[in-house]
């Protein structure tokens, strides 16, 4: 089929080392489009679910990103960095062992529901009409304004020697990175994300999508095959009327 006729909803597995621009502007040179727009960024260092939308299903892209999402998130304890990841410049270092789970549980209910979080200096948040990460590019840090968001479940998967494993169920705007500062603050050593990875937006899952690599190596062919992958405009025109975005499943 001709590219001028892709037009919907990708889903795509973003890879580590990728932001969501570059993976984006790859789609758009494989494909030939002029209007390719994702509803969600990843940070570089994360995984998981990107959704793309293609030409005029671009539309779409406000009720999209209202929308849940989960995320699986392994964080360290005893470090604090400049990014509140493993990817940042680390700013204080201790050694953490023997982690108190139930204290750890205990610290999780405190943020489930209606929180307010302040958002990471290394974020596409803008300040004065610039994105913070541009003023911690240049080791400037502003005064961020605390935002509602909320946090519907913090599940305890596990935990290895200072590395604890998570699932997280949150609303749209929330920061895995911020909140796994604010919980190793409240445990007393700091904590940064180790790995991150986004399971699922609103109904769509990362199970579905095509992976990175796949989609660099036949991309006409799979997004026309297989419907999982792809949604056509006529199916989001669907699904808008009878209100399926507005169905968020808890995973």
């Amino acid at each position: 089929m001709n590219n001028a006729n892709i037009i919907g909803l990708l889903l795509l597995d973003k890879p580590k080392g990728v932001t969501s621009f570059k993976a984006i502007t790859k789609l758009k040179l494989l494909l030939n489009l002029s209007k390719v727009g994702h509803c969600g960024t990843l940070d570089p260092n994360a995984t998981g679910l990107l959704l793309v939308l293609v030409g005029i299903a671009t539309k779409f892209q406000y009720q999209l990103t209202q929308t849940n999402k989960v995320y699986f998130c392994s964080f360290i304890l005893g470090i604090t960095s400049t990014t509140d990841d493993v990817t940042g410049i680390i700013i204080r270092k201790e050694h953490v062992s023997n982690i108190d789970i139930k204290k750890m549980k205990k610290i999780f209910s405190m943020f489930e529901g209606n929180i307010l979080q302040i958002p990471p200096m290394y974020s596409a948040v803008k300040y004065h009409g610039k994105k913070l990460y541009e003023f911690a590019r240049h080791n400037v840090s502003v005064q961020r304004m605390a935002k509602r968001i909320t946090i519907y479940k913090i599940d305890f998967l596990s935990c290895s020697a200072n590395i604890v494993y998570i699932k997280v169920n949150c609303s749209k705007g929330t920061y895995i990175r911020s909140l796994v500062r604010d919980i190793g603050k409240i445990y007393g050593c700091g904590a940064v994300v180790k790995d991150l990875r986004r399971y699922s937006i609103g109904q769509f899952t990362v199970k579905d999508a095509l992976t990175f690599q796949i989609f660099n190596n036949n991309t006409s062919k799979l997004i026309h095959k297989n419907e999982k992958y792809f949604i056509t405009y006529n199916t989001l025109l669907t699904w808008r009327k009878n209100k399926y975005f507005e169905q968020d499943k808890i995973y």
